[in-house]
C-alpha cells in the first residue's frame, strides 16, 4: 500500500506550502523527494484537476495548454518471466495563451513528449531510490491477485530499468482561449 505524506513548510508568509512528498510502504518511511522531482506524478495520481503543460519549443516560453482530468492506467504482461508494464494516459486540454502560430498538431506531439518524459523521469527516480511511484506493485495486485506473490518481493515488484515497458499518451485539444500574434 502506498501512502502518500505531503511534507509542508512556512517560509516568508504564515501559509502552508507542499515541499514535498514522503513515500510509505507498510507504514515505513521509503524517502522523501523533493516536489520539482514529482511532476510526473501529477499524471497518474487520481484527483488531479487541472494542470498546466508551458510550450517551451527551444527553452523558449510561447504557450500555456491546460489539462484537465488526466486518467491514467496501468496494464502488464509477462516477458522474459517477469512483469513489464504498460502506463495509458488520456486527457483533454484547453490552449490558453499562444504567444507564437504554432499547430495544434505540433502543440500535441509536444505536450505528449512533456507527459511522457516526466512520467517516465518519476519512474527512473523510483528505481534509484527503490521507490514504486507508479504503484506497479498494486496495479498487479489488483489485476491478478494470483500473479502478485510471483513477482513480488516483500509486497513490492523489484524495480529495474526495464520494468516499465511503454508509456502511451492520448491527449486531444479542445479549445482555444486566447492567441496573441
Amino acid at each position: 500500500m502506498l501512502v502518500i505524506l505531503l511534507i509542508y513548510s512556512k517560509k516568508e508568509k504564515p501559509m502552508l506550502k507542499m515541499d514535498g512528498v514522503c513515500f510509505l510502504h507498510r507504514y515505513h518511511k521509503q524517502a522523501c523527494i523533493p516536489r520539482r522531482q514529482l511532476d510526473g506524478l501529477r499524471w497518474v495520481t487520481k484527483g488531479t484537476e487541472r494542470t498546466p503543460i508551458y510550450i517551451q519549443p527551444n527553452g523558449k516560453m510561447i504557450g500555456t495548454l491546460v489539462v484537465r482530468g488526466p486518467k491514467a492506467s496501468v496494464s502488464y504482461e509477462i516477458k522474459d518471466g517477469r512483469p513489464v508494464f504498460t502506463v495509458d494516459v488520456q486527457a483533454t486540454g484547453s490552449i490558453i495563451e499562444l504567444l507564437k502560430n504554432m499547430p495544434e498538431k505540433q502543440i500535441i506531439e509536444y505536450a505528449t513528449k512533456t507527459v511522457k518524459k516526466e512520467i517516465e523521469d518519476l519512474f527512473q527516480l523510483g528505481v534509484k531510490e527503490g521507490i514504486d511511484t507508479l504503484q506497479l506493485s498494486n496495479a498487479l495486485y489488483r489485476q491478478n491477485v494470483n500473479d502478485w506473490p510471483k513477482y513480488t518481493t516483500n509486497g513490492l515488484v523489484p524495480l529495474t530499468k526495464d520494468t516499465l515497458g511503454k508509456i502511451n499518451v492520448k491527449l486531444s485539444i479542445d479549445t482555444y482561449r486566447k492567441s496573441k500574434k
